[in-house]
C-alpha cells in the first residue's frame, strides 16, 4: 500500500456517517421500487374498471306480477300485461315483463302467503317449478321457456323472481343435488331463514352448494344473463 496515503482513522464518528449513507442508499432504493409497484398497480387497476359512459335515461321499465297479483298470478294474465305494454308502452321503453315469488305454489293466496298448507311443485333434484294450474304452457316439463319465448315474440324481456337457498322439502325429502353425489341435506342451515316466508332453508358454502345454485340457473336458463337483488 502506498505509504504517502494517510488512513483515516476508525472513529465512532465515522462508523455513524458510514452506516447513515448506507441507509440512506436502501430507503431510496425502496422509496424508487414503492413508486414502481404503485404505478404498476394503478395502470392494472385503471385498465380493469369499466370504462363509464353515461348515466342511464330512465330506471329499468317494466311490470311486475306482485304490483296487482301479489303471488297468485297467472299465465293468461301475465300474458295479457305483456300484450298491452307491447302495443302500447314498448315504444316508450318499457320492455320487462316479470312473473314475482311463488311461481311454483298452486294453491297460494291474495293478501299475504298460504304458509299453512302450501302445494310446492318440484322435480327430483328439488328444484322449483312452475305450478301448471297457473301456467299451463308449462306442462311436461317445458318449464317457463313456452312463455318466455311468447313474451321474446312480442320484443320485450322475460323474469322470474327466485328465493335464495333450498326448498325445505328438497330438505326434507334428502333430494339428490343434479351432477353430485350431494342431497340437499347436506347443504343447508336453519341460521339466517328468511323471516317472512320460509320456504327455504339457508344453503352453506360447502360441498354441493354451488353445484345446487349451478343446477337452477342451468334450469331456468339463466347462463349468461343478468341478476337483479331484490329481497
Amino acid at each position: 500500500m502506498n505509504g504517502n496515503t494517510a488512513k483515516k482513522p476508525i472513529t465512532d464518528n465515522n462508523i455513524m456517517k458510514l452506516l447513515f449513507k448506507t441507509a440512506n442508499c436502501y430507503c431510496q432504493l425502496l422509496l424508487l421500487l414503492l413508486l414502481f409497484r404503485l404505478a404498476v398497480c394503478t395502470t392494472a387497476c385503471t385498465q380493469n374498471e369499466p370504462v363509464f359512459t353515461q348515466w342511464a335515461q330512465t330506471p329499468p321499465m317494466g311490470w311486475n306480477s306482485w304490483d296487482c297479483y301479489g303471488p297468485t298470478v297467472e299465465e293468461r294474465e301475465v300474458k295479457a300485461n305483456a300484450d298491452y305494454m307491447a302495443e302500447h308502452l314498448k315504444s316508450f321503453g318499457w320492455e320487462y315483463i316479470v312473473v314475482d315469488i311463488r311461481w311454483f305454489v298452486e294453491n297460494d293466496k291474495a293478501g299475504g302467503y298460504n304458509q299453512t298448507d302450501p302445494h310446492y311443485v318440484i322435480d327430483e333434484y328439488g328444484r322449483y317449478l312452475p305450478a301448471v294450474n297457473r301456467f299451463p304452457s308449462a306442462a311436461g316439463g317445458k318449464g317457463f321457456q313456452p312463455l318466455a319465448d311468447y313474451i321474446h315474440s312480442k320484443g320485450l324481456k322475460f323474469g322470474i323472481h327466485i328465493m335464495r337457498g333450498v326448498p325445505k322439502q328438497a330438505v326434507e325429502r334428502k333430494l339428490p343435488v343434479k351432477g353430485t353425489s350431494y342431497t340437499a341435506d347436506q347443504i343447508y342451515s336453519t341460521e339466517l331463514q328468511c323471516q317472512w316466508l320460509q320456504d327455504n332453508y339457508t344453503i352453506l358454502d360447502k360441498p354441493g352448494a354451488q353445484e345446487y345454485y349451478n343446477s337452477i340457473i342451468e334450469l331456468y336458463g339463466l347462463v349468461g344473463r343478468r341478476f337483479h337483488q331484490d329481497r
